[in-house]
């Protein structure tokens, strides 16, 4: 959504040092570790001459992160939520009770 980069981007890259902002550019090859809980966004930007980029994304939530997450989960979308936990329940009996 192009105008959270015009909008709140500036914005926020304004206090950016106060806030610990970082910014990074990625380059081919290069892999990013982005830690759990840290707010994120991310521009694709494709090569002069060219109109396409491709990104890999993979979000991992280990069992141990589970009280921590669903609250929050909770109060954003409970019906989501739901049928999250049903799932894991369902599908990893083995995972620790939440």
């Amino acid at each position: 959504q192009a105008y959270w980069w015009l909008d709140h981007y500036p914005r926020l890259k304004a206090q950016g040092s106060k806030l610990g902002m970082v910014d990074i550019l990625q380059c081919p090859g290069d892999t990013v570790f982005i830690p759990a809980g840290w707010w994120h966004a991310t521009l694709n930007l494709p090569d002069e001459g060219e109109d396409v980029t491709i990104a890999c994304t993979r979000n991992v939530m280990p069992p141990a992160a589970l009280p921590y997450v669903l609250p929050q989960m909770r109060a954003a979308d409970p019906a989501f939520t739901r049928i999250f936990v049903e799932t894991i329940r369902r599908l990893r009996p083995d995972a620790p009770s939440f």
